[in-house]
């Protein structure tokens, strides 16, 4: 038989082709899901000849062929693979913890998808981390030697079933399979597609726009068909033409619905959406689905419940049977007070608890690495919900869609494109994996493209809008920031509409009618000073002038100051009294400052409050503490100085860590995470002045400055660290996930600290002189912990 691949330019002409019709030949059409499979068939509704054409998934593909083959593997569900898998892994490295062997995993399950030769993957492996590189192999290893299959084995038995001689497939030859709507095909499923074709006819429909594109590593390129030139006979795609209105930031719920007075489809210009994007859109009667978590909440009380019993333990582990006791009576409490959602998630729990004590003896006891992994198996597990307005009783006049759902709209209809900043951008990207790797894997067999899956959007995107009558609502200057869509929108004509009935609003500065105080004469300058000027000089008014505090008067839980200086304190007070690691010395201290910090701000917090926050204690505490253990290790006569204080003139303030040394000194600043941690272009560009203010003033001794920055204890992967000094990549060599670290020539650091004392200058003038303290935030960001953010005009002057 044969395989080839068919193109198109347009999918409705596509689907009117003798392509699909069964009644001579019978034909089967693979699609990559359900919602790929619908689609097919409400195209082929018109065309006659396909009535008994059959539409499945690849899934229910799969599944029916492996019916046919005597003695098939069982195939492990993702959800089993990981429990099974994990046995192995705590045996092998119990040192090694649940985020590692997640990784691992799936690092595993990407690269079976190229090919299911461990011997021709080793290159690759290689190239990552040996912790990684070793986990990788010891899972591979494992499945092989206990006959585990995943849906990767699936394809190589069917493909080796196609090419035997007999075949179990002899009743199925002389037919027709048409794969449509793919976005990638892996190493594995190409192998397959080319073994069905020994016995079958088998069809690729690919667009016309994107095959003229393709590069060698693509797909698309390896299937090596009989006929790929052949092109179905289509119509050329027309110009494209829309209106454009263009609304302010956060204001399109207030424009869309004035624009609209009868039956439309609503896009919205992301991938996905949560419910709170669909009710921005305020029209009546439209239709949306969204997917909802019923069970996450449930999940999370159950969570709490186990958390508090391995806390009471004071152990790593704890009995397997005291668990599955703590949560049947939780069941049965759950179903007593008919709180459904919460008896199916113990339902679950109790269910994957029970398939993960029978993998091994040695489960008799669970550890929090098997409670994470269980973790994730239920949430594999667990029932996939969708949400949906009710309009029984009232008219239905469109539908809702998300992005990926634009190409089910029917030709002809009234379509409005929303798009905002609030909406993810289009990923652009290259290949996730480092050049050296993705080299290597590109010989084995394609690799996915996000160029290519980009422009697989854009051309369904487009032939939407040929065959609409099409109004695009974009925020004000979104086009010339986001490239994304800059991209997805060119060559479109656009005809600018003014928007009709502009809300009048009249803004009032409520607190510019206040009498203002005159500021005190200040002596000193901290960093946080300048820095809240700096973001808004009415936040510093009231934070500085009236002393106005964003502090509630009742404490309910941690703040995450708190947290953060808990943190710094348990980093400061373990390695000031001891360098190498004891982590029952280590738990006691973080349990210590823990309660001493609750007792001092008079904070009583519920039992799993206190067991997540002692969690994120240790965790984030332990991280920021093998990071200076590193550095002591590699730093010449290193002198450790927590809480540095140092005054230079008027300028004033506090390092967290100053470590000295033979060759010079490091200045660091610890965050909770990277949520705190300014961006490259805010720091070099004097935006968050913390760094630099600690490089101009706290270096009394001025010493070399051999690098700098903020750390995030939360991942230390996250940090922000520059450097002058050659040699620091020694440093973080044997990290499996290092920091990033940006060159700075000392130079280059000696002509930015004059800028800076200059603008520092500048700045505390600016303080002293100001007696209009206007609002205008720097960015809205800087008004969220502002104590009076709720009545402020927020940049009127």
């Amino acid at each position: 038989m044969s395989l080839c691949v068919k193109l198109y330019s347009d999918s409705d002409e596509l689907f009117k082709t003798p392509l699909w019709q069964s009644e001579t030949t019978p034909t089967t059409v693979v699609c990559p899901s359900p919602v790929e499979a619908d689609r097919v068939r409400a195209k082929l509704v018109g065309n006659s000849g396909a009535r008994a054409t059959d539409v499945i998934t690849i899934s229910k593909f799969i599944s029916n062929q492996l019916a046919v083959v005597e003695q098939s593997p069982e195939i492990s569900r993702k959800a089993d693979l990981l429990l099974k898998l994990s046995i192995f892994w705590k045996r092998v490295f119990p040192d090694f913890g649940h985020e590692r062997f997640i990784q691992c995993f799936t690092l595993l399950t990407e690269l079976r998808g190229t090919s299911l030769s461990l011997d021709s993957l080793q290159e690759v492996i290689e190239e990552y981390h040996p912790e990684v590189s070793n986990g990788v192999k010891m899972l591979w290893t494992s499945m092989h030697a206990t006959d585990l299959h995943d849906e990767h084995s699936a394809y190589s038995v069917l493909a080796e079933a196609y090419r035997q001689s007999p075949t179990p497939f002899s009743d199925e030859e002389g037919k027709r399979v048409v794969f449509h709507g793919f976005g990638h095909l892996s190493g594995v499923q190409i192998d397959l597609l080319k073994a069905i074709a020994i016995r079958q006819e088998v069809i690729v429909p690919y667009r016309q726009q994107l095959y003229s594109s393709r590069h060698h590593s693509d797909w698309i390129s390896w299937l090596g068909t009989d006929d790929e030139n052949s092109e179905l006979e289509v119509t050329e795609g027309s110009e494209i033409r829309a209106r454009l209105y263009s609304f302010s930031k956060n204001r399109l719920a207030e424009y869309v619905a004035r624009q609209v007075d009868d039956e439309v489809e609503v896009v919205l210009g992301a991938p996905r959406a949560s419910i709170r994007d669909f009710l921005e859109i305020p029209i009546d009667g439209l239709f949306f689905k969204t997917p909802v978590d019923l069970l996450s909440e449930s999940f999370s009380k159950i969570e709490d419940k186990v958390r508090i019993l391995f806390a009471a333990t004071g152990s790593d582990s704890v009995a397997t049977n005291d668990v599955k006791q703590l949560i049947s009576e939780a069941s049965k409490d759950y179903l007593q007070k008919q709180d459904f959602r919460s008896y199916k998630a113990a339902g679950l729990s109790l269910e994957t608890l029970a398939k993960w004590e029978e993998l091994a003896s040695s489960n008799a006891n669970i550890s929090t690495f098997d409670w994470d992994v269980m973790k994730e198996c239920i949430r594999l597990m667990s029932p996939r919900v969708y949400q949906a307005p009710n309009l029984s009783g009232g008219k239905n006049r469109g539908k809702i869609r998300t992005f990926n759902e634009s190409a089910d709209i029917e030709a002809g209809k009234k379509v409005i494109v929303c798009i905002t900043s609030a909406q993810p951008s289009f990923n652009l990207g290259e290949s996730e994996y480092s050049q050296e790797v993705a080299s290597l894997l590109a010989a084995l067999g394609p690799r996915r493209r996000k160029e290519l899956d980009f422009l697989k959007a854009r051309e369904e995107f487009r032939e939407m809008l040929r065959r609409s009558d099409a109004s695009f609502f974009i925020e004000d200057g979104l086009l010339e920031h986001d490239l994304g869509w800059a991209e997805m929108l060119s060559d479109i004509h656009f005809e600018k509409q003014s928007l009709s009935h502009a809300p009048k609003k009249v803004r009032k500065d409520l607190l510019s009618e206040r009498v203002t105080q005159k500021a005190k004469v200040i002596s000193t300058f901290s960093p946080s000073r300048l820095q809240t000027y700096l973001d808004c000089p009415r936040r510093y008014y009231y934070q500085y002038v009236e002393n106005v505090s964003e502090k509630p008067i009742k404490q309910q839980d941690l703040e995450p100051r708190f947290l953060g200086e808990i943190e710094h304190d348990v980093i400061d007070q373990y390695l000031s009294e001891c360098v190498d690691w004891n982590e029952e010395r280590f738990i006691k201290l973080c349990h210590k400052l823990l309660v001493e910090k609750l007792h001092k701000e008079k904070i009583v917090l519920e039992a799993a409050s206190f067991v997540a926050h002692f969690q994120e204690i240790k965790s984030f505490s332990r991280n920021g503490i093998n990071l200076i253990q590193l550095l002591i290790k590699h730093l010449p006569s290193p002198k450790l100085i927590f809480e540095s204080e140092y005054q230079d003139g008027i300028f004033k303030g506090r390092v967290d860590l100053k470590i000295e040394c033979d060759l010079g000194v490091v200045i660091l600043d610890f965050k909770r995470s990277a949520a705190s941690i300014p961006t490259k272009s805010a720091h070099e560009g004097f935006d968050k002045i913390q760094i630099w203010n600690y490089l101009a003033h706290a270096n009394e001794h001025q010493k070399d400055i051999l690098f700098w920055g903020y750390i995030s204890l939360k991942d230390i992967s996250a940090s922000l660290l520059f450097s002058s000094w050659s040699e620091i990549g020694e440093i973080f060599s044997d990290m499996a996930e290092p920091p990033k670290i940006h060159s700075y020539e000392s130079e280059l650091l000696h002509s930015r600290l004059v800028e800076f004392k200059q603008m520092e200058l500048e700045l505390t003038e600016r303080i002293k002189s100001d007696q209009l303290w206007h609002a205008t935030p720097r960015e809205i960001a800087s008004c969220t912990f502002c104590p009076v953010n709720t009545l402020c005009s927020k940049g009127l002057v």
